[in-house]
């Protein structure tokens, strides 16, 4: 397994940094974790239009105000390791523990909800992704996995994009509001309704300019 450089592990530390406030992990752990995510990867593409090894630390940027555990960070990097054949159960359990082990299994399985069970009802699959983890650090990794390729939306095709938003309007966002993380609601929505509607998100947005051009920027103020 290749080392990574310290220029390496403080740019990952980094995106983990909120208002100066570094995460108290593991260096040992946490390096670990990151030779193993770019030994899984290597360049290969996620079909966000970015690397794989990009998309994951996208995902942690996102995760990092929520401030994480260590298990849940290591899970982020190695989100997709599954995926690419890069690891296996086993070798997660045996390398970072058993919670480890669960969380990136459950995003693993959860993550491709929507494409196994596309002709169940919205309702259901809301439902299963709120039941079926008993941890809600799954539900909160897979939201930010899913807020890391809205930001990366214009890389992908047309007809893909559709999909992917309607998704994310029918299922994440309501997801995300039935457990209060507000801030991912907002950003899910707001990046996927104009992919989905963008005659309706023009007109909003041409409104509200109007609005705050009138009278101020009244509602940010007293929201």
């Amino acid at each position: 397994m290749s080392q990574i450089t310290s220029a390496e592990l403080a740019a990952v530390m980094r995106r983990l940094t909120v208002d100066g406030v570094p995460p108290k992990v593991s260096e040992t752990r946490l390096v670990r974790a990151i030779e193993l995510s770019r030994e899984a990867y290597g360049d290969r593409m996620h079909h966000s239009g970015m690397r794989v090894l990009d998309h994951t630390l996208g995902t942690l940027e996102i995760l990092a105000p929520f401030k994480p555990d260590e298990d849940a960070i290591i899970a982020v990097l190695l989100h997709h390791a599954l995926d690419e054949g890069g690891t296996t159960l086993t070798e997660l359990e045996e390398n970072f523990g058993p919670k480890v082990r669960s969380l990136v299994g459950n995003v693993h399985l959860l993550s491709h909800v929507t494409l196994q069970a596309r002709r169940s009802h919205i309702e259901d699959l809301r439902l299963m992704l709120l039941s079926v983890s008993e941890d809600v650090r799954t539900v909160l990794i897979i939201l930010c996995d899913r807020c890391s390729i809205l930001r990366a939306i214009d890389l992908i095709p047309p007809e893909q994009r559709k999909v992917i938003c309607h998704d994310v309007l029918q299922l994440f966002a309501p997801v995300a509001a039935r457990l209060g993380i507000y801030s991912l609601k907002h950003e899910l929505e707001n990046r996927a309704f104009p992919v989905i509607y963008p005659a309706d998100a023009e007109r909003i947005a041409e409104q509200m300019a109007q609005y705050y051009e009138e009278k101020g920027e009244f509602l940010p103020e007293t929201a």
